[in-house]
């Protein structure tokens, strides 16, 4: 869940994988940090949303974030309207391993709605009980590689996969709406998917834990930052009108607020990112 290119974590043996096709539909990615050694340097590293939920499985020391922190064991990790810091200390042990769904998807695996889990960062023991969270938690620890650790996690999903959990289809048409178009107004969201402000509001709430108003300016922002991410040199006056701001000073502010930096900041980040992995040799795929 990190937002960082891998080669900035190679120390903590950072990697990520996309899910096989099948489970496309449902998990953005795996992701895993890994190191026989202790961390030999203390940062923060932002943990960046989609507007989903994750599951965290930790084996190694307690990872403090700017909210809470990732126990041993198995966290429920869920949105935030806000990017979180990961901060990992010098001379802490790192082993976790990270699953995050797509927006909304996570109720098709567990069958518990967002608003539900918000209860619990960390699993409580009906749910772990009943998902079979512990039985998964011991077949990943004792899984070798990485990529053995996403096979298990991946066929625990197809069996989770039967069918009995099926969001609502106005949740995928109103994220597709957000997505097509930024800041598009709830009241004309709610019409398009054929729903009531307050049915809209309600299905929101429970499947992906915000309000549609929350969640959209929340996914505008990731849209804009996946813009920057991939032209850093673009002009922030044309992606705000683009992206449906009020003006550069309104994409600024929201930006700040939910990513806790400003656009230019995080333009040069990348850009100095991109020249430090310019330097390095070219880190090998994940299959």
């Amino acid at each position: 869940m990190t937002d960082v290119p891998a080669d900035n974590l190679t120390d903590l043996g950072f990697q990520a994988c996309l899910p096989s096709p099948l489970l496309r539909p449902y998990v953005v990615s795996f992701w895993a940090m890994r190191s026989h050694r202790p961390a030999v340097i203390t940062r923060s590293e932002y943990m960046h949303h989609n507007g989903a939920v994750g599951l965290m499985f930790n084996w190694g020391d307690p990872l403090p974030l700017d909210e809470g922190c990732y126990q041993p064991g198995v966290n429920v990790d869920v949105l935030t309207p806000q990017s979180r810091q990961l901060h990992i200390a010098g001379q802490q042990h790192v082993d976790g391993f990270g699953i995050l769904f797509k927006a909304g998807a996570s109720f098709c695996v567990t069958g518990v709605p967002v608003a539900a889990l918000q209860a619990h960062t960390l699993a409580p023991l009906g749910l772990r009980q009943a998902l079979s969270f512990d039985a998964l938690n011991d077949a990943l620890y004792h899984a070798d590689t990485f990529t053995q650790r996403v096979r298990v996690a991946e066929n625990w999903l197809r069996t989770r996969l039967h069918g009995s959990f099926e969001r609502p289809a106005s949740i995928d048409a109103a994220i597709r709406v957000l997505d097509r178009h930024p800041g598009v107004p709830i009241r004309r969201l709610s019409g398009v998917v054929n729903l009531s402000q307050r049915q809209l509001e309600r299905q929101f709430n429970d499947y992906l834990g915000l309000t549609p108003k929350q969640f959209g300016r929340v996914r505008r922002v990731q849209l804009a930052r996946t813009q920057l991410k991939q032209s850093p040199t673009q002009s922030l006056a044309a992606l705000a009108q683009h992206m449906g701001y009020v003006d550069q000073a309104h994409f600024t502010r929201e930006f700040a607020f939910h990513l806790k930096d400003t656009p230019g900041a995080y333009c040069q980040r990348v850009l100095e990112r991109r020249a430090q992995t310019s330097r390095k040799p070219a880190l090998p795929s994940i299959a």
